[in-house]
């Protein structure tokens, strides 16, 4: 092979591996406010299942703590916010706008303690913004 086909092969490959999957994360963002204004969601659309402090009841699984922790830390907010508009609230999937589900995505990331910005989560999130460990 020549130097130049080498080069070219490194190169594509170099390409393959700065695509999507490899694209650099940036930090999650959302506001102490939205956090507030997602709260009043929670309480009209979640609260009866999912209990008044994130905690889960019968057989709604807790959105806080350990739980939490383990299946949606360290992962992109899109993933949690994509969950939540298709599955939530069980009884009406999809019912809400995408703002409101950014809403209260940001009231769950706020409870668990991820720290808040200056810029607003919208919704639907990109792929590269992921919730820190």
């Amino acid at each position: 092979m020549s130097i130049l086909m080498r080069s070219a092969a490194v190169a594509f490959v170099g390409g393959l591996l700065a695509g999507p999957a490899f694209a650099q994360t940036v930090p999650v963002v959302y506001t102490e406010g939205q956090a507030g204004t997602g709260k009043a969601i929670y309480a009209r659309v979640c609260e009866t299942c999912h209990g008044d402090t994130l905690q889960g009841l019968i057989e709604a699984p807790p959105l806080a703590g350990p739980r939490f922790n383990m299946y949606w830390k360290g992962g992109p907010v899109k993933d949690l916010f994509d969950f939540v508009k298709q599955y939530m609230p069980q009884d009406k999937p999809t019912s809400l706008s995408d703002q409101e589900y950014a809403d209260l995505v940001a009231y769950i990331l706020f409870f668990n303690k991820v720290p808040t910005g200056d810029k607003p989560l919208e919704g639907p999130p990109p792929a590269n913004m992921a919730i820190p460990k």
